[in-house]
């Protein structure tokens, strides 16, 4: 691999000195970071190996690797933490030897992606859930956005790693793990934020569009039955409409109140325009930007706009260093009209007394109750192999 870029690597586990062999070695490296959905990945390709990575040296699934790049041929260049990932996928190539290492960012208490739980939540905000759900995998939380109020909500034989997905789903909000952290934040208030930088056609060198009509709405109709009022009653069932008429997005769900109706509606219907205009593009390697920021494309006429980053892949080969992007372009948000009343309505209204019968969780370690605003600065307090 050509070293127009250094990359450091560090790998742990006992009695296994791979990290400095693994960046000695490297014949390429992919880092996928995720706006949401599921947890960044790196891929890390390692050649011209002899027999001793299948004996003294085989690598081990569940040991920790972290990778940072540092392109020596920019000026000014700056380190870029990719940031630490658990090995799950280990698979060799011959002849010649080769092994690529897949990786993912997840919790080291493993119970968050493998333990099934069984809860009755009641009375809680999205937000004190994560809390809760994070100390028990031993990780900190980092949470940005409005306190969404939960009456009452069944985990029933479900990891919490797939519980707070979905939840996170439900409700709009996005969720990703990041560097062993749980990260929250409300995608639409994203949208809303200033591009972080202006990419024209001439520094791409290779894009796609597509836009759809199929599978976008212009407005919601959420049906509900209120628990509140008797089967009788002419008022127990309620429907919530939002948006315009025209293509409308209609659906059932599981409510406690009207506030909690519209705040499912417009996850709903805002989720899928995101699906209206898509594009990808690859550029030279840009370790500045990430999922979640918003980028101005011009030079493209009519596709021109401003768009979010959903995810960016970074390779690093013998033949250079070149990020790829998956964006969407930002569309006018469908925002839940709930009055304070009846938030508060919703956060005093009574649940069910259920308690859980069997519940599998084990207490993990701590985060503050107060959990930080969405700031990710990765430490710097280990040592890495440099080659």
């Amino acid at each position: 691999m050509a070293k127009k870029n250094s990359i450091d690597v560090a790998y742990t586990n006992s009695g296994e000195p791979l990290g400095k062999l693994i960046g000695d070695n490297l014949e390429s490296l992919s880092y996928t970071d995720v706006a949401s959905g599921k947890s960044d990945s790196v891929s890390l390709t390692v050649a011209n190996i002899d027999k001793e990575w299948i004996t003294d040296y085989m690598p081990t699934k569940g040991a920790t690797v972290r990778v940072r790049i540092v392109p020596k041929d920019w000026e000014k260049a700056k380190e870029f933490d990719c940031g630490t990932f658990l090995i799950d996928d280990i698979s060799f190539n011959g002849s010649p030897l080769t092994c690529t290492l897949g990786g993912v960012s997840t919790p080291c208490n493993q119970d968050f992606k493998s333990n099934p739980c069984n809860r009755t939540w009641e009375k809680a905000t999205l937000q004190e859930i994560a809390v809760k759900i994070g100390k028990a995998a031993g990780v900190q939380v980092y949470y940005e956005g409005d306190q969404i109020q939960i009456k009452e909500l069944e985990q029933n034989n479900e990891t919490d790693s797939a519980f707070l997905y979905s939840l996170c789903e439900k409700y709009g909000m996005a969720m990703k793990v990041y560097n062993g952290k749980i990260v929250i934040f409300d995608p639409v208030k994203y949208e809303a934020k200033d591009s972080v930088r202006v990419i024209s056609e001439k520094e791409m060198t290779k894009w796609t569009y597509n836009t759809t009509v199929e599978g976008t709405y212009t407005g919601v109709t959420l049906k509900w039955n209120n628990a509140d009022k008797k089967r009788t009653d002419p008022d127990r069932k309620v429907v919530v409409t939002m948006g315009e008429k025209g293509r409308m997005y209609s659906f059932n769900s599981q409510v406690t109140s009207r506030y909690d109706a519209e705040l499912q509606a417009a996850a709903k219907v805002n989720e899928a325009n995101r699906k209206a205009e898509t594009m990808s593009a690859t550029v030279p390697g840009e370790y500045g930007l990430s999922a979640s920021q918003c980028v101005q494309i011009t030079d493209l006429g009519k596709l021109n706009g401003k768009y979010y980053i959903d995810s960016v892949k970074h390779s690093v080969t013998g033949s250079g260093y070149t990020t790829q992007l998956s964006l969407h372009k930002v569309q006018k948000p469908i925002k839940a009209d709930v009055t304070q009343a009846e938030k508060e309505a919703a956060k005093s209204s009574k649940g069910g007394s259920k308690k859980n019968k069997k519940n599998t969780k084990k207490k993990g370690g701590g985060v503050t109750d107060k959990a930080p605003a969405l700031v990710i600065k990765p430490t710097k307090d280990m040592s890495f192999a440099n080659f």
